[in-house]
């Protein structure tokens, strides 16, 4: 199935379940993840159809960006470093990560800096989980109270990256939780009704519970094979007879290009988790939403 059929299936399953919702399909924007997509995918994804499209890493974004003749609204979706704020403002028209007071504020200034209000989510951590950024519940009222003093960002809502499950099902208490929190705080008039929530694998349990924001890659451009950007050497470091075995002209593929060897590792690295069998595509969604950026 090509990148057209695959978003046309994906507009119908949002339909059906907004229908469920007693909602109509306007009320949920599409994000399409394009992390390690090629601007050729991009461009046939917009030509089907996809009006916004989201990037976990800025570095990524200023590559694409310059280079991708048709027109979209751009998301970040991954963790922002507080170095990487003034770029994100530049590139980005909404940035769902926000998990911190001090992160506001640099975006606020960088924003005031460049004459511009900069629409924001503030991300949740509801699970606790290691892996994964976002702010504790129990600081989201202060920190949120914080951020309503800045005068150039704009909360217009909250984000969650709930734990991978085989059952969507057993996410839906995440997205609940979420959805009563922006309660609360919408009435206390700190942030908007966006809740960005739900990716490849439960964006329709999501929906039904209220999202507004849902972002899928994988269900749209198919599994990440490898990367389709390119990927600089790694520096060469250490020096005389103890260098890691392979030596100076040493290489390995990375999606197709060639990395140098790094020349001081002794040990080799810890190997990555694999996903569950069968669940490559959702749980690579998961996971690439929770890099750095």
């Amino acid at each position: 199935m090509d990148i057209p059929a695959r978003f046309e299936e994906i507009r119908d399953r949002v339909e059906r379940a907004t229908d469920r919702a007693g909602r109509e399909a306007s009320s949920v924007t599409l994000v399409a993840v394009t992390k390690t997509r090629s601007v050729e995918e991009m461009t046939a994804a917009i030509v089907a159809g996809v009006t916004d499209v989201g990037e976990n890493k800025v570095q990524e974004a200023e590559t694409k960006k310059p280079v991708l003749e048709a027109p979209a609204k751009w998301h970040l979706i991954g963790h922002l470093q507080k170095n990487k704020a003034k770029k994100a403002v530049e590139l980005f028209d909404v940035i769902h990560t926000v998990d911190s007071a001090a992160i506001g504020q640099r975006i606020d200034r960088f924003a005031a800096e460049q004459d511009k209000v900069q629409p924001v989510l503030v991300q949740v951590d509801l699970a606790g989980e290691e892996t994964k950024h976002g702010l504790p519940e129990k600081d989201l009222v202060p920190t949120l109270e914080t951020l309503s003093e800045c005068s150039n960002l704009r909360v217009d809502g909250l984000m969650v990256l709930p734990p991978y499950l085989d059952d969507p099902e057993e996410v839906r208490p995440y997205f609940q939780r979420l959805r009563k929190l922006a309660d609360d705080a919408r009435e206390r008039e700190l942030v908007g009704n966006e809740l960005s929530m739900g990716m490849s694998h439960d964006f329709e349990v999501a929906i039904e519970e209220g999202s507004t924001i849902v972002r899928v890659g994988t269900a749209i451009f198919g599994p990440r094979n490898k990367l389709s950007f390119p990927v600089p050497p790694l520096p060469l470091v250490g020096e005389g007879p103890e260098r890691s075995e392979g030596g100076e002209g040493a290489t390995a593929q990375l999606g197709g290009a060639p990395v140098r060897a790094s020349l001081g590792m002794r040990h080799p690295p810890h190997p990555r988790p694999s996903p569950p069998e069968g669940e490559r595509e959702s749980w690579c969604d998961e996971l690439c939403s929770s890099s750095f950026s």
